[in-house]
Parts: structure tokens; sequence; C-alpha cells
């Protein structure tokens, strides 16, 4: 088999990135991330009213807690289901998710 050129690895990567990026763009992904980062910071509001604004920042408040519980040695990941009759699905793959991130957390502290 004849070893890929360096043009051609170029051409292909270049390729995925815009391919990525059209894809950004359609699902409108960058201006959702936006939003998050602003909730975040507290800007909930897109301009200034006369009247009073409530503001509770829950999604600092929620990503403050929940950062430091996933990033414990053995987190105990919780799967909802929305119907009921998908519960032991649901319970499945909360295992199986947190089989992948102890396998992840495991290889991370072998490898250094």
């Amino acid at each position: 088999m004849a070893r890929t050129s360096n043009q051609e690895l170029i051409t292909r990567y270049r390729k995925k990135i815009n391919q990525s990026r059209r894809w950004r763009e359609e699902e409108k992904y960058d201006d959702l991330w936006r939003r998050m980062i602003d909730m975040y910071r507290g800007k909930h509001y897109v301009k200034s009213s006369e009247s009073d604004q409530l503001l509770v920042n829950i999604a600092f408040a929620t990503i403050n807690v929940i950062a430091p519980g996933v990033s414990v040695n053995y987190p105990k990941i919780t799967v909802n289901a929305r119907k009921s009759e998908q519960a032991p699905i649901a319970k499945l793959m909360g295992i199986l998710v947190g089989m992948m991130v102890l396998k992840t957390v495991l290889r991370k502290r072998t490898n250094g």
C-alpha cells in the first residue's frame, strides 16, 4: 500500500474541518455554546429592561456542584428514563457509562 502524501493528508483533514464547521453552523452549536457560557457567567438577559429582572444563576451552581462529583475517583453515573418502560434500559446505560468512565480513569493512571 502506497504511503499517503502530506498534500493528500492536508486535503483530507481540511475537508473534515470544513465539514465540521458547516455542521456547527447548520445546527447552530456555536450560538448554543455562547448562550451557555453567558448563562454560566450570569448573563441571562440579552438587553436590560425598565422593570426588575430576577436572576438566579442556576447554571453556575449546577456546574460547580456536578464537576467535582464527576471528577472523583469512581463517580456514580445515573441515567433517568423519560418513559417508565425504558427504566431498565436507562439503568443499564448508567452502568455502562460508569464502566467506561472507570476504564478511562484507570487507563490515565497507568499511562501517567
